[in-house]
């Protein structure tokens, strides 16, 4: 469990009274958490692992207390203090936390920009604010939601939004794998990990039918602008994905948190043996360090490395 939830939750065992009707944004998993709250988690795995059912999206609801495990991202965290405000009701209760390298540090700081004064407690190398909820600044109030909303990137080509992998240009990894991909794919494959859907535009455009899959409900979101005549679905791919595939491209995450984590690409890779099938191909990309070898070797009848060059692998796989 992060650690950082106990800080969260610690003005509750110093006393907080917690209303029925509480509102957790980027729920995670805490003993804490009550079975009336109000849960919203857009990460698939955390979503999952929830005591009850979580919303993907802000729930559109009014209430008197909401907390925030607070991203690293400044304009994600400023967007959820921002969602957050319209949910409270004057008088409400803000509760938010970060590490401190995260955000916390910082966290009395962005308070004050929202017109919020708060008191703040510092526990396992993080920070928790509390704030009564009454003069917002406003203009601060909408520029954190502008910020932090999908918006238009890369020249107005795309959609995206903070938090999502390389969320306002194309990653590196993905213009690569796309230079070494075929001129046209036939029958029914998947983007494992689509993000907000740059390689799958370029993917779409060869043909085939496509599903465009992520972890992350606002990727999946967006693809569904990014990318037409598409399929969409919401999965953790570490665990599950769809069968009868004919192909899979991907570029699959490599960290949990701040950890560099090849089990990640690891468990992507499986997924995609499972999911294809037989003589079906799979077409990704990784960073130069992570060991995939001995997986693809295990789980594919063939593998060959396609390149090598700045950072990145390139492979294909045959079931």
């Amino acid at each position: 469990m992060n650690p950082v939830l106990d800080t969260l939750f610690l003005p509750i065992a110093q006393g907080l009274k917690v209303p029925a009707d509480a509102v957790f944004l980027n729920a995670q998993q805490h003993p804490a958490i009550q079975k009336d709250w109000i849960l919203q988690q857009h990460f698939k795995p955390y979503a999952d692992i929830l005591p009850h059912k979580a919303a993907a999206q802000f729930p559109g609801v009014k209430t008197s207390m909401v907390f925030i495990f607070l991203p690293k991202n400044a304009a994600e965290a400023n967007y959820f203090i921002a969602r957050a405000l319209f949910m409270l009701e004057t008088g409400g209760t803000l509760v938010c936390a970060a590490a401190n390298d995260a955000g916390g540090a910082r966290l009395k700081k962005t308070l004050a920009q929202f017109g919020l004064t708060c008191d703040e407690l510092s526990k396992n190398k993080a920070r928790v604010a509390v704030s009564i909820v009454k003069n917002i600044n406003d203009a601060m109030h909408m520029s954190a939601m502008s910020d932090g909303a999908l918006q238009p990137v890369l020249d107005g080509t795309f959609m995206s939004q903070p938090g999502l992998f390389s969320w306002d240009k194309a990653d590196k990894g993905s213009q690569i794998l796309a230079k070494h991909l075929p001129d046209k794919f036939k029958g029914r494959g998947a983007d494992f990990g689509c993000g907000y859907g740059w390689l799958a535009r370029q993917v779409a455009n060869k043909g085939g039918e496509l599903i465009c899959i992520d972890a992350d409900a606002r990727a999946v979101e967006a693809c569904k602008i990014n990318v037409k005549n598409a399929q969409y679905q919401w999965m953790d791919l570490t665990k599950e994905g769809p069968e009868n595939l004919d192909w899979i491209v991907m570029n699959p995450p490599f960290h949990e948190g701040k950890s560099t984590d090849a089990s990640i690409g690891r468990a992507f890779i499986e997924t995609a043996a499972c999911g294809l099938k037989t003589g079906g191909e799979l077409w990704m990309v990784g960073n130069t360090q992570l060991p995939y070898e001995r997986v693809l070797a295990d789980k594919f009848s063939s593998h060959s490395k396609l390149y090598e060059g700045s950072g990145f692998k390139i492979y294909r796989a045959m079931k």
